[in-house]
């Protein structure tokens, strides 16, 4: 064998090279060879694996010159390798050159041919662990108990399939399935511990996994030396029967363990479906059984969803979070005009796709979901998605419940209480600007002014420091404050128009009321005064557009809410979400809530906008611990 560096020769455009692993055994020094073959003509076995690091410290020696690789494929070779005749094998890491972005390119947009042609796709879930063993025992007996009982397909709406009905979705024979009939700990017990870390395996959040396991005809999976049929490992996520919840630990408390599951839920619920849709009976029994909203989605499998739904998966290169999940995606493919290019920069290709996606019928979902809180390429545009940028980590958490298809499981803390309820009658509903009268001016800014400050027991409004008179102004403006900034010219034309008798005399007396003491009071001038009266009549009409109200919490905020408040409505801060919620505790189902509103509670004046934050004044933050917020309906 050469002791020479490998050198790669080119390849045309139907070409890909395989490597003939030749047989041993142990730790003796990996052996084979790389041959450029035709991709139609090919019979090979294809790897899933994780890269790892970028280093090569490892090698395969060949009669050309040794190749080197990760610790992670070598380590999966080393499990693969036969003791008594060869193995042909695609695998990335030694059959693309790596070093040549041009072939990189080409072979990428041919890799979903290779894993849908591969005889084999060798799934490697890592080595083994202290606990794998304990793990797989587990969870091959969770499911072998409990499918007579019915599977709740959680992800699915949790709905409960006949054990018949979850056998042929799954695709397994319920007549060869042995039934597991002795004791498994209980839920909660520090054993189920193993399941939990079983997840948290790189594999399931890896990006290039979701279209390898998706194409491939016949995919096996390898956790250390034992093999694991992906079809109980899956059935080994469900709930059965009457259970709530699986047994081992989903809680947030492993992230990436609750990840992991969730993303091989996804990719196995769309290569089920995907096989269901190619026979009629298939096609009848999802149309006859609908148990839940991945099913519909996935049936279509958007580009942008699919992205949505594997944005937190790891790719080496960003750009991969795209090229990835083409073959997956039934509208944006290859075939549309997508080029694979590793040449140009990352946010090229974030433009490109941002560009392809913006025009189709789903163009406003982009938009939605864009914006510069997310951008990580200062020359990408504020309307697009980037996805190609370092993942933001989050620590929002949801759970399906088990059995109500209408309610969820967050983690959050209440923070404040509504004080106020909303009016009948008044500013309920949304106007046009030019339905906009002087008298709906003045009548909102009448009431506003003596909502917020009726009773209001302070001199200072506290989480700013500003007048409470001058807060309740640019509250009603729907300015909330976030820098805690007070507009001078609005305040002056605000109290200009109270001495005009737009408030009731009492809180009237509170300021002066003379357009000399006013322009005193802010250091204006006529011409900030002038300026200000008009600006006022632009802003207050954003209240009318909503429409909103203004509110006021216990601990003293002022807010503008959609007209659908009561007092005693709660302000809850979600673990993972930037913006508060407003939910109302149900009168019918003990201990769950209702959203009430999400967007506009940024209208509350001094109230910081971090994530994981709670209420704040000027340069202070509360530092509560999260405490678990029962269910939310839906």
């Amino acid at each position: 064998m050469a002791s020479t560096s490998y050198e790669y020769s080119p390849l045309t455009a139907s070409q890909i090279r395989l490597l003939t692993l030749e047989p041993g055994s142990g730790d003796a020094p990996l052996q084979g060879s790389l041959s450029v073959v035709s991709l139609n003509a090919a019979s090979f076995e294809a790897l899933s694996y994780v890269w790892g690091s970028g280093e090569k410290p490892c090698q395969i020696l060949t009669p050309s010159g040794a190749l080197p690789m990760t610790k992670s494929l070598h380590s999966f070779l080393l499990r693969l390798r036969l003791d008594d005749r060869p193995r042909v094998l695609w695998a990335d890491g030694l059959c693309i050159n790596q070093a040549d972005d041009v072939e990189k390119g080409s072979q990428v947009m041919l890799m979903p041919e290779i894993y849908s042609k591969a005889n084999t796709v060798l799934v490697d879930l890592g080595e083994a662990t202290h606990d794998s063993d304990l793990a797989l025992d587990l969870l091959d007996k969770h499911w072998r108990q409990g499918i007579w009982k019915g599977a709740q397909l959680g992800l699915a709406g949790g709905q409960t399939l006949a054990p018949e009905v979850f056998a042929f979705y799954l695709g397994i024979d319920l007549a060869r399935v042995e039934p597991f009939e002795g004791e498994l700990p209980e839920k909660g017990d520090a054993i189920w511990d193993a399941c939990t870390n079983f997840w948290d395996r790189a594999w399931f959040l890896r990006v290039w996994v979701v279209q390898e396991f998706i194409l491939a005809q016949n995919p096996v999976m390898h956790v250390g030396s034992r093999t694991v049929d992906w079809r109980h490992l899956f059935a080994a996520t469900c709930a059965y029967g009457d259970a709530t919840g699986l047994p081992w630990r989903m809680d947030g408390s492993s992230e990436a363990s609750h990840r992991g599951m969730m993303v091989y839920i996804c990719v196995v619920t769309i290569r089920q479906v995907r096989r269901l849709q190619q026979s009629q009976e298939g096609r009848d029994f999802l149309q006859r059984d609908s148990y839940g909203p991945l099913w519909y989605k996935f049936s279509t499998c958007r580009f942008i969803e699919v992205l949505h739904y594997f944005q937190f998966c790891e790719a080496t290169l960003d750009r991969d979070r795209y090229y990835a999940l083409l073959a997956v995606s039934q509208d944006v493919t290859m075939q549309t005009g997508v080029v694979v290019d590793y040449v140009c920069s990352s946010s090229t290709v974030v433009k490109r796709f941002a560009r392809l996606l913006i025009i189709r019928p789903y163009g406003h979902e982009l938009l939605l979901r864009a914006g510069l809180w997310q951008l990580w390429h200062d020359d990408i545009p504020s309307w697009t998605q980037d996805l190609a940028g370092p993942r933001k980590n989050t620590s929002f958490v949801v759970d399906l419940h088990p059995r109500l298809d209408d309610t969820i499981s967050v983690r959050g803390k209440m923070i404040d209480v509504l004080a106020t309820s909303h009016k009948p009658g008044t500013n309920s509903r949304p106007q046009e600007p030019g339905q906009i009268t002087l008298q709906d001016w003045l009548q909102y800014l009448a009431e506003g002014v003596d909502d917020l400050l009726r009773g209001y027991p302070n001199t200072t409004y506290h989480p700013t420091g500003e007048d409470p008179l001058d807060a309740a102004c640019m509250t009603l403006l729907a300015r909330s404050g976030d820098a805690f900034t007070t507009d001078k010219k609005l305040l002056m034309a605000f109290y200009t128009m109270l001495w005009h008798g737009l408030v009731p005399p009492d809180i009237l007396a509170r300021k002066p009321a003379y357009l000399l003491v006013l322009l005193k009071r802010f250091r204006g001038t006529i011409d900030e005064w002038r300026q200000g009266l008009k600006d006022i009549t632009r802003e207050i009409i954003w209240p009318f557009i909503q429409p909103l109200r203004p509110a006021r919490t216990k601990r003293g905020y002022f807010a503008n809410l959609p007209p659908c408040f009561e007092a005693g409505d709660e302000v809850w801060i979600v673990s993972g979400c930037q913006l508060p919620l407003l939910l109302r505790r149900s009168g019918e189902r003990t201990g769950m809530l209702s959203v009430l509103e999400a967007n506009n509670l940024e209208n509350i004046r001094g109230l910081g906008k971090d994530e994981g934050s709670a209420f704040r004044g000027k340069q202070q933050k509360r530092q509560d611990k999260w405490n678990p917020l029962n269910e939310l309906e839906a």
